[in-house]
């Protein structure tokens, strides 16, 4: 039996579900899914993520420009926990 590809989507929602792994077996790698926006508290960060399946507000501080995805669904991933991470990257979903 093949097995069908899976969608982008797809991919995140299974990321999502599951923290990639390092060699060491660590767990070094996450992703967050939701709207970016411009952050309403600037002493917490210059970006907010609204989570799409919650009420939760993520404050990100980078100096990378991502002005083009603002308002857009995107998956942020990043390194670490919710109280102390490191941003790795933004991409548009």
């Amino acid at each position: 039996m093949m097995k069908k590809s899976l969608t982008k989507m797809q991919m995140l929602i299974r990321i999502r579900a599951q923290a990639t792994q390092s060699q060491n077996g660590n767990i070094d790698e996450n992703v967050w899914l939701g709207e970016l926006r411009i952050s309403n508290d600037k002493s917490r960060g210059n970006l907010m993520l609204m989570l799409e399946d919650s009420d939760r507000i993520i404050y990100i501080n980078t100096s990378r420009d991502y002005n083009s995805l603002m308002g857009k669904s995107v998956a942020v991933t990043y390194e670490g926990s919710l109280d102390s991470f490191t941003l790795i990257d933004i991409q548009e979903q």
